[in-house]
């Protein structure tokens, strides 16, 4: 389970929980057991009758928690001990035929690739959502003037809808990259023990491709029990687009301290901060995000690591990366619903922000006045010129920095006092970012229509 908090109350997918729960997988093994039968019974593997028995048989009905430790105890095996449990109100012809020919990896990694691919869709449902709700706040806020910084100081002017859209401009990919590892899971494997249908010969390998066929996934090229890179790889592509949104939420969560505020998280007044300080407003939804993005990165190396040992098959290998799988996916499911939540509730202060331009009287714009500079005296000249001006009135403030600027002759000479004015203005100059910001809104309702049609 991944990290909650008193948000997990209410940000919770009851449609996630489910499918990630052991009931569903469980009803999974069950359900693709049957379709090997029925997909048997065709290829003549084994006899119809008992195909049709094994459908009408075998059920979750049958399935007792009670029953299953008992033969976990008894066995020391969890897959056959669920078969032993469903199976013990069967008929013998059931009995007979039951899991024929496969292994306990052909059925629990296949169902985990079905179970994956329906999580992985409200997913991509979810993210969309989020990305949607950034691409109205960036359009929204395409002239919402701010300090832009570099190296975590004013540099110059831009706006938050440009900010939000930056943000948007690494989530696209990182959410494409995600969605094209999670199409990497979608095929299955019946080869057997090695993988190379020692068990069942050809006719195993059309048990493959006709059960691929039904189940509207891919059949696995060479259906090796220590192929793993598929799950690494969609673990990575995890990891990264949880890096993007972990980014929006320590920006949100840094931008929340009453010194900057310029963009918070809502913050529901109903809500207690502190069982000390009762005026506490805690970016609650951020922090989530933040918790949950730091555990999910650990999970790489050691499935890297584990990837790596030898042989056909090594449960050493299947517990780290199953884990890992299991954890990341837990981990991801927090920071997804608690993205989509942020998405949806972060406030611009326009006030603030334009407080932190002006404290200190243009000087963000400098870069502007300099360019106008360099019309009449040159770019070198004109960089100097605004240096030292800049650094005298940031470390003395004996003068405006509009009076400092026109203290100098080489200024006062060739500009009057009205046109410098202007130039420190910052609604003058934040350069493209209303069109850039429109360009990214419009690249997200390409991306919608794009996903939503599939």
């Amino acid at each position: 389970m991944g990290l909650q908090d008193s948000k997990s109350l209410t940000l919770k997918n009851e449609r996630i929980d489910y499918l990630l729960s052991d009931e569903y997988k469980y009803k999974n093994w069950i359900q693709l057991e049957k379709i090997v039968a029925e997909t048997q019974g065709e290829l003549g593997l084994i006899p119809v009758e008992a195909a049709e028995t094994i459908r009408e048989e075998v059920t979750f009905d049958n399935f007792s928690q009670e029953r299953y430790e008992h033969y976990l105890n008894e066995i020391g095996h969890g897959f056959y001990s669920f078969v032993e449990t469903i199976l013990e109100p069967s008929s013998e012809l059931t009995k007979k035929y039951f899991h024929y020919g496969i292994t306990t990896q052909n059925i629990q990694q296949s169902a985990q690739m079905i179970i994956l691919n329906e999580v992985n869709q409200e997913f991509k449902k979810i993210i969309l959502e989020g990305i949607e709700n950034l691409a109205e706040l960036a359009l929204e806020n395409k002239l919402s003037l701010m300090p832009g910084r570099t190296h975590s100081k004013h540099a110059v002017p831009t706006t938050f809808g440009y900010v939000v859209a930056s943000w948007i401009e690494e989530l696209i990919p990182a959410f494409e990259d995600f969605l094209d590892a999670s199409e990497a899971l979608n095929e299955i494997m019946m080869g057997g023990a090695l993988g190379s249908y020692n068990s069942l010969g050809k006719k195993g390998q059309e048990l493959q491709d006709q059960l691929a066929d039904k189940l509207g996934v891919r059949s696995m090229n060479i259906p090796s029990r220590n192929i793993q890179w598929p799950k690494i790889q969609y673990l990575a592509s995890m990891i990264a687009l949880t890096n993007v949104m972990h980014k929006i939420a320590e920006a949100v969560y840094n931008n929340s301290v009453e010194e900057l505020s310029e963009f918070t998280e809502y913050s529901d007044p109903s809500q207690i901060g502190s069982s000390t300080m009762p005026h506490k407003m805690n970016p609650k939804i951020s922090k989530g995000i933040i918790g949950n993005s730091m555990k999910i990165y650990d999970l790489l190396a050691s499935s890297l690591y584990a990837n790596t040992k030898p042989y056909e098959s090594n449960s050493a290998s299947y517990m780290v990366l199953d884990a890992n799988l299991n954890d990341g996916i837990s981990y991801f499911t927090e920071v997804v619903i608690r993205f989509k939540d942020l998405s949806e509730n972060i406030i611009f202060h326009p006030e603030q922000a334009y407080k932190h331009l002006m404290d200190n009287e243009g000087l963000d714009n400098s870069e502007y006045v300099m360019m106008q500079l360099s019309e009449a005296l040159g770019k070198f000249d004109a960089h100097q010129i605004i240096h030292d001006v800049a650094m005298e009135y940031q470390m003395n403030h004996a003068l405006s920095y509009l009076d400092s600027l026109m203290n100098h002759p080489q200024i006062s000479d060739n500009f009057s006092q009205d046109e410098v004015e202007k130039w420190l203005k910052p609604e003058n100059y934040y350069g493209l970012s209303d069109q850039l910001t429109e360009q990214s809104y419009d690249r997200v309702q390409i991306l919608i229509k794009k996903y939503q049609e599939k």
